[in-house]
C-alpha cells in the first residue's frame, strides 16, 4: 500500500508524449458492438489542438472532459506503441447524457494500425461515471498482466440519441525485454539499482513538507554515448511538478537539470530529488512525471 492508496500496478504510460500514436473513432454508428470495422480513425498525436486531448485523457483532473466530446453511437480511442509493452493494467471514465452504455478494452500483440492484427477484450471496463471522486484513478485501476502488446483499444457503445464524452484513459505498464535497447532508464535506488517497475510514491505527505530521495539514470546502451542529458519534471495536474527539483550533488537544486552531461555505454548517474509541498497546496492527490531529454547518440 502507497499510505491510504493501494500500490499502482506499474508505471503509467506516457503516451501523450512518449512516441505513441493516439487515435480516436467518432464516425457516428460507424462500428457494430461485434466489430471494428476498417479505418475512420483520425490522429490525436498530430495537431497541437488534437494532441491536447491525448494529454487531458492521461492526466489526473477527474473531473474534465478528456478527449473531446465525441459523437453519438460508437466512440473508440486508440493507443499504437512504437514498440511492444508489458500491458499491467488501466482505468479509464467515459460518460454520456443517458442511455445503456457497453465498454471493453482490447489488447493486440500485432497490430500495425490499430484495425489490423489480432485482439483480445480484456476483463476491464470503464469507470462510466460522471462525477467520479478525485482518488478513483488510483483506486480503481484494475489489474492485467499481458506481454508484448502493440496497440490498446478502448470501445464505448451508447444508446443513440445520446453522446459520449470520453473522460480518462489510463494505461500501465512497461517496455518488453529487448525492445529499444539505447535509452535512458530510471533505476530505483532504494530497490537495489532496479529499473523502476512502478511509481516513485510519496504516498500521504503533509502540506509544507520537504523530503529528498534519489534514483539514478542509466544508459542502456551497449555501445552509444547519450549527450547534453536534461532532467525535469511536468504536472499531470494542478501545481505537483513545481514541488520538484533536482541536484548531483544533494546542495545545488535545479527545476532543469542541465548539468548531467553525458552518459556512456552502461554508465550511471546518481540523482537527488527533491519534493517541497507548499503550506496552501490542494488536498487532492497529485503526480507528476520525471522526463529526461537529451540532444543526440554517438
Amino acid at each position: 500500500m502507497a499510505g491510504n492508496y493501494p500500490d499502482a500496478p506499474s508505471r503509467r504510460f506516457a503516451y501523450d508524449a512518449d512516441g505513441t500514436v493516439v487515435l480516436q473513432v467518432t464516425t457516428i454508428g460507424a462500428f457494430p458492438l461485434g466489430g471494428f470495422g476498417s479505418s475512420p480513425w483520425s490522429d490525436m498525436s498530430g495537431s497541437n489542438a488534437v494532441k491536447a486531448n491525448s494529454e487531458n485523457m492521461n492526466d489526473t483532473k477527474i473531473l474534465d472532459s478528456g478527449g473531446s466530446t465525441q459523437g453519438e453511437g460508437v466512440t473508440m480511442v486508440g493507443l499504437l506503441f512504437p514498440e511492444a509493452r508489458e500491458f499491467d493494467g488501466a482505468w479509464w471514465n467515459t460518460w454520456e447524457n443517458g442511455g445503456g452504455t457497453v465498454t471493453r478494452l482490447s489488447s493486440s500483440i500485432d497490430t500495425t494500425n490499430g484495425v489490423d492484427g489480432t485482439w483480445v477484450d480484456r476483463a476491464i471496463s470503464s469507470l462510466h461515471d460522471g462525477t467520479p471522486s478525485f482518488a478513483v484513478w488510483r483506486t480503481g485501476i484494475t489489474s492485467a498482466a499481458v506481454s508484448n502488446v502493440t496497440g490498446l483499444r478502448f470501445y464505448a457503445q451508447q444508446s443513440t440519441p445520446y453522446r459520449s464524452e470520453w473522460r480518462k484513459a489510463h494505461a500501465y505498464g512497461t517496455f518488453s525485454p529487448g525492445t529499444t535497447p539505447d535509452r535512458i532508464l530510471f533505476l530505483d535506488t532504494e530497490n537495489s539499482d532496479a529499473v523502476f517497475s512502478k511509481v516513485l510514491d510519496y504516498a500521504e505527505v503533509p502540506r509544507g513538507q520537504t523530503q529528498v530521495r534519489t534514483i539514478k539514470l542509466k544508459n542502456n546502451s551497449a555501445t552509444k554515448t547519450i549527450n547534453t542529458i536534461q532532467l525535469t519534471a511536468t504536472a499531470l495536474y494542478l501545481n505537483a511538478a513545481s514541488w520538484y527539483t533536482f541536484s548531483l550533488d544533494d546542495v545545488a537544486y535545479q527545476a532543469t537539470l542541465n548539468t548531467i552531461g553525458n552518459l556512456g555505454p552502461g554508465d550511471t548517474k546518481l540523482i537527488y530529488v527533491k519534493q517541497s509541498v507548499p503550506d496552501a497546496e490542494q488536498l487532492v492527490p497529485q503526480t507528476a512525471r520525471l522526463r529526461v531529454a537529451h540532444a543526440s547518440l554517438t
